[in-house]
């Protein structure tokens, strides 16, 4: 039989209790926290990253699979907050990230934790404050549900309703036709990284002529979503300083995705290691 937090008695609490601690503990069983948080957090990125990677590969962008990944994945943060709190101290030490071998290993390990331990997240405070029921089962399992027909279940059928649209109603965004100029040092700057790709892993570097081309464009976009003067203060930085820094950021995401976009077709081998960009603080964010 199930139970509303205030309808359980002290024994029942206690032991529903003792499952959530040890779920709270599902951080122990992390290999991926005996790494430096750099390459930690950067490994999980990585894991992260590849899953959306092979999905859209195989399903295209855009398609409910890759959107459902998208949602889902970004519900699984608690592996950054295991590193932050329990991994290692940075290490100043690592010049290169690869993403291979037991370090691949223990990344996927931490992201399917983290995903399993995202449920008790949710679940847990519904359950504390009498929006879930539970049931002890007879071997030491918590089994939730919804109390059938209340407002709460209605609540989460409307949602569902609403926010699910039809698969035709999907389409990928049409991208915005580049200029001769800037196709020209997308190219060249495709060459430079398209040696080392069939490693899974290359490099480049972004020239300034490239980067200033796109700033007008990015520029233009934010511009047009922010309805606040650029002299508007946020917490002591004004608004133009934050879009400065915003646009440069931008800029290297396009920059690194048109690099990227080869290895989205179907039997190309996604670059692993170059999913997920480090990169030194460049002169160019600030405008």
């Amino acid at each position: 039989m199930s139970y509303l937090f205030s309808e359980c008695t002290i024994e029942q609490r206690q032991a529903i209790q003792a499952v959530e601690n040890r779920a709270d503990d599902c951080y122990r069983l992390l290999r991926l926290l005996k790494q430096p948080r750099n390459l930690a957090t950067w490994a999980l990125l990585s894991a992260m990253a590849l899953v959306l990677e092979t999905i859209q590969q195989c399903f295209g962008a855009n398609s409910s699979r890759h959107i459902n990944a998208l949602i889902n994945l970004e519900r699984c943060i608690c592996g950054f907050h295991f590193i932050a709190v329990h991994g290692k101290q940075e290490s100043k030490l690592i010049r290169s990230y690869t993403y291979h071998g037991s370090l691949k290993v223990d990344a996927t390990f931490a992201l399917n934790v983290s995903r399993y331990y995202t449920n008790f997240l949710y679940i847990y405070p519904l359950w504390h404050q009498d929006h879930e029921r539970a049931e002890l089962t007879s071997n030491g399992a918590v089994r939730f549900h919804i109390p059938r027909d209340s407002t709460r279940q209605r609540e989460v059928i409307a949602y569902q309703q609403l926010y699910r649209p039809a698969e035709e109603t999907r389409s990928i965004p049409k991208k915005n036709g580049r200029s001769p100029e800037v196709q020209r040092l997308f190219n060249d700057l495709f060459q430079q990284a398209r040696p080392a790709g069939l490693q899974k892993k290359f490099h480049y570097e972004p020239s300034d002529e490239l980067i200033e081309a796109l700033r007008s464009e990015y520029q233009e976009r934010l511009d047009t979503n922010f309805r606040h003067p650029d002299s508007f203060q946020l917490n002591g930085y004004s608004l133009a300083e934050f879009k400065a820094v915003y646009v440069g950021i931008l800029i290297l995401s396009a920059i690194h995705e048109y690099i990227c976009y080869p290895w989205g077709n179907q039997g190309q081998l996604i670059p692993e290691s170059s999913l997920v960009m480090v990169k030194k603080r460049f002169p160019q964010l600030s405008g």
